[in-house]
Protein backbone atom coordinates (compact mmCIF):
# COMPACT_ATOMS: atom_id res chain seq x y z
CA UNK A 1 0.00 0.00 0.00
CA UNK A 2 1.04 3.63 -0.32
CA UNK A 3 1.07 4.54 3.36
CA UNK A 4 -0.38 7.57 5.06
CA UNK A 5 -0.78 10.60 2.81
CA UNK A 6 1.87 13.26 3.30
CA UNK A 7 -0.90 15.75 4.12
CA UNK A 8 -2.36 13.76 7.05
CA UNK A 9 -3.03 15.89 10.15
CA UNK A 10 -1.78 13.95 13.17
CA UNK A 11 -2.22 16.75 15.73
CA UNK A 12 -5.38 15.07 17.16
CA UNK A 13 -3.10 12.28 18.49
CA UNK A 14 -0.93 14.62 20.53
CA UNK A 15 -1.46 14.65 24.30
CA UNK A 16 -3.91 11.72 24.07
CA UNK A 17 -3.62 8.52 26.09
CA UNK A 18 -3.87 4.99 24.80
CA UNK A 19 -6.92 3.73 26.66
CA UNK A 20 -7.09 0.15 25.42
CA UNK A 21 -5.24 -2.35 23.24
CA UNK A 22 -7.23 -5.22 21.72
CA UNK A 23 -5.67 -8.33 20.17
CA UNK A 24 -7.26 -10.45 17.44
CA UNK A 25 -6.03 -13.28 15.26
CA UNK A 26 -4.65 -10.91 12.59
CA UNK A 27 -4.97 -7.43 14.08
CA UNK A 28 -4.06 -5.36 17.11
CA UNK A 29 -6.20 -2.28 17.80
CA UNK A 30 -5.06 0.75 19.75
CA UNK A 31 -8.03 2.71 21.14
CA UNK A 32 -6.98 6.24 21.98
CA UNK A 33 -8.75 9.06 23.81
CA UNK A 34 -11.13 11.08 21.68
CA UNK A 35 -12.41 8.14 19.63
CA UNK A 36 -9.15 7.67 17.72
CA UNK A 37 -8.37 4.11 16.63
CA UNK A 38 -5.38 2.47 14.98
CA UNK A 39 -5.87 -1.06 13.64
CA UNK A 40 -2.53 -2.70 12.85
CA UNK A 41 -2.27 -5.73 10.56
CA UNK A 42 1.40 -5.31 9.69
CA UNK A 43 4.62 -4.93 11.61
CA UNK A 44 5.55 -2.59 14.44
CA UNK A 45 8.79 -1.61 16.10
CA UNK A 46 9.57 -0.13 19.48
CA UNK A 47 12.46 2.16 20.30
CA UNK A 48 13.19 2.09 24.02
CA UNK A 49 14.02 5.22 26.02
CA UNK A 50 17.66 4.04 25.81
CA UNK A 51 17.48 4.04 21.99
CA UNK A 52 17.29 0.28 21.39
CA UNK A 53 15.11 -0.69 18.42
CA UNK A 54 13.10 -3.94 18.42
CA UNK A 55 10.96 -5.01 15.45
CA UNK A 56 7.70 -6.84 16.14
CA UNK A 57 6.45 -8.96 13.25
CA UNK A 58 3.72 -10.84 15.15
CA UNK A 59 1.85 -8.51 17.49
CA UNK A 60 -0.11 -11.16 19.33
CA UNK A 61 2.93 -13.21 20.35
CA UNK A 62 4.63 -10.00 21.48
CA UNK A 63 1.57 -8.62 23.25
CA UNK A 64 3.41 -7.84 26.48
CA UNK A 65 5.74 -5.51 24.59
CA UNK A 66 2.75 -3.54 23.32
CA UNK A 67 0.65 -3.65 26.51
CA UNK A 68 3.13 -1.36 28.25
CA UNK A 69 1.65 1.50 26.21
CA UNK A 70 -1.80 1.25 27.86
CA UNK A 71 -2.27 4.53 29.73
CA UNK A 72 0.71 6.15 28.01
CA UNK A 73 0.36 9.66 26.63
CA UNK A 74 1.38 10.43 23.05
CA UNK A 75 3.75 13.39 23.09
CA UNK A 76 4.14 13.58 19.32
CA UNK A 77 2.91 11.78 16.21
CA UNK A 78 4.58 11.83 12.80
CA UNK A 79 4.31 10.23 9.39
CA UNK A 80 7.59 8.50 8.60
CA UNK A 81 9.31 8.59 5.21
CA UNK A 82 7.70 5.27 4.16
CA UNK A 83 4.14 6.31 5.06
CA UNK A 84 4.13 4.65 8.47
CA UNK A 85 3.09 6.22 11.76
CA UNK A 86 5.45 7.07 14.60
CA UNK A 87 4.09 7.71 18.10
CA UNK A 88 6.47 9.24 20.63
CA UNK A 89 5.53 8.87 24.27
CA UNK A 90 6.30 11.09 27.25
CA UNK A 91 8.22 8.25 28.94
CA UNK A 92 10.76 8.32 26.09
CA UNK A 93 9.66 5.25 24.15
CA UNK A 94 8.57 5.33 20.52
CA UNK A 95 6.10 3.04 18.77
CA UNK A 96 6.64 2.71 15.03
CA UNK A 97 3.63 1.41 13.10
CA UNK A 98 5.23 0.37 9.86
CA UNK A 99 3.90 0.50 6.33
CA UNK A 100 5.33 -3.00 5.94
CA UNK A 101 3.14 -4.73 3.37
CA UNK A 102 3.24 -3.98 -0.33
CA UNK A 103 0.12 -5.80 -1.50
CA UNK A 104 -2.03 -5.59 1.65
CA UNK A 105 -3.06 -3.07 4.27
CA UNK A 106 -0.53 -2.55 7.05
CA UNK A 107 -2.79 -0.42 9.25
CA UNK A 108 -5.80 1.87 9.35
CA UNK A 109 -5.96 5.14 11.26
CA UNK A 110 -9.39 6.43 12.29
CA UNK A 111 -9.54 10.07 13.42
CA UNK A 112 -13.08 11.40 13.68
CA UNK A 113 -14.79 10.91 10.33
CA UNK A 114 -11.47 10.39 8.53
CA UNK A 115 -10.10 6.91 7.80
CA UNK A 116 -6.58 6.57 6.44
CA UNK A 117 -5.48 3.20 5.05
CA UNK A 118 -1.80 2.40 4.75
Amino acid sequence: MNGLPSTVDLTPLKNKRIEQICFGAWVVIFNIEGGIRIAVEGDCAITSAAGLLRRIEDCKTNATDLCRFVGSEVQDAERDANGGLTLKFRAGETLHILNSRDAYESFQLHIGDHVYVA
